[in-house]
């Protein structure tokens, strides 16, 4: 029991937390000749150093953006301030993805990135994009402007403030996002607790604030986090003298298998517990000239009590004996998933789950075999709080 025990506590430590400084930008391109134009820059933080397809021109290809301009006792909530009213700014490869950049200001180049973004004539009554690009019957990535011209700085204002998010929201795919200037909130549509890095794409929000100073050489830095956190399971083996294997578990209902982990709550004994598993975002922009400032609550939450179920790593083979870095690819199962961050939610209260993972020990000298099933560990609801934007890995 000594050696269920060693692996478990090492295999389902819990909340092991950490934010990469990882970052993917995407580059504004404009031709060479252009000056005063609003462009941006964009910046995505890795959640971990083995992840690579966070850039938003591999998932999203889109974001919508508020822009408002104003003086420095300016209150920037006024109608003749605004410049941007959720605007959408498109991507394109300029050959086979995304938008098509044809007759738009900013389409006159292909960077070395291979495409560029833009905004320009991505109104609906003006966007007309023919395959393999979008086509204007594609309501869920289209406008919600009926046109969109390309902007410029106004020297007469000591700031331009932006507040963006990603991926666009169509009013006709369902809710819209909507921005109140004058409380500087944004509210986002119902999102839920996803799996599925491939197919899965949760907001992002970003905000900036660009000085008078600053026009004149400015592409807009956004840097987007993301609203909800993002939970995996690493396994490592330290048991001296032994090979792990990873089997599947065998639940009650015979519903899972992997490594299950259930919600649960600790008494005197354990009950089923629950987790908030969808909810109505809000991000609230700190200050007047927010400078990647923000916060994020949620409106309205639901929560669930379904176990959730995380595939197998390693294909079978013996997991590794080390654990120098806290993801440990080889070792990291293939299951994502993207909780809601019940320690932002006010007035939420979290359960902790119940971790429960098979596996056979292999005596390197005798090649004895011990079969190890439904072993569990509790991970507390102290490190189930999680946070918008943060990587969590058990």
């Amino acid at each position: 029991m000594k050696h269920v025990k060693t692996l478990l506590m090492l295999a389902a430590v819990a909340a092991l937390t950490g934010c990469s400084t990882d970052e993917n930008t995407s580059y504004w391109e404009g031709p060479s000749a252009s000056t005063g134009e609003i462009g941006f820059q964009m910046t995505t933080g890795n959640l971990s150093r083995a992840e690579s397809d966070v850039n938003l021109e591999t998932i999203y290809k889109n974001f919508g953006v508020w822009t408002y301009k104003g003086n420095a006792t300016s209150d920037f909530t006024t109608t003749t301030n605004l410049v941007m009213a959720d605007y959408l700014v498109g991507y394109t490869d300029g050959s086979t993805t995304g938008y098509d950049p044809t007759g738009a200001s900013y389409g006159a180049e292909t960077p070395t990135t291979g495409g560029w973004w833009f905004y320009d004539l991505l109104g609906t009554s003006q966007y007309s994009g023919t395959s393999p690009f979008y086509t204007s019957d594609q309501k869920s990535v289209m406008s919600n402007n009926t046109t969109q011209f390309l902007k410029y700085w106004d020297a007469n204002m000591d700031y331009t403030n932006f507040y963006a998010y990603a991926p666009y929201k169509h009013g006709e795919s369902g809710s819209v996002v909507t921005f109140d200037p004058a409380t500087l909130k944004m509210t986002l549509p119902t999102v839920t607790m996803g799996t599925n890095a491939a197919s899965y794409a949760p907001y992002m929000v970003a905000t900036n604030s660009i000085a008078k100073a600053s026009y004149a050489t400015t592409k807009v830095p956004l840097k987007f986090e993301r609203v909800q956190s993002r939970l995996r399971v690493t396994v490592w083996n330290a048991i001296k003298g032994y090979d792990v294997k990873l089997l599947d578990v065998t639940p009650k209902d015979g519903s899972a298998s992997g490594i299950y982990a259930i919600p649960a709550d600790k008494g005197t004994g354990y009950s089923l517990g629950s987790y908030v598993n969808s909810g109505v975002p809000t991000v609230t922009f700190a200050g007047v000239n927010p400078n990647q400032s923000l916060t994020v609550d949620y409106t309205t939450v639901a929560t669930a009590s379904t176990p959730l179920s995380f595939a197998l790593c390693c294909s079978g083979d013996v997991i590794a004996e080390s654990r120098a870095d806290a993801l440990l690819e080889a070792n990291r199962s293939a299951t994502v998933y993207y909780p809601l961050p019940a320690g932002e939610i006010t007035g939420q209260t979290n359960s902790g789950f119940a971790f429960y993972i098979s596996y056979k020990l292999i005596a390197e000298d005798t090649k004895e075999e011990v079969i190890v099933r439904n072993a569990a560990v509790y991970v507390g609801p102290t490190y189930t709080e999680w946070k918008h934007n943060t990587a969590y890995t058990l």
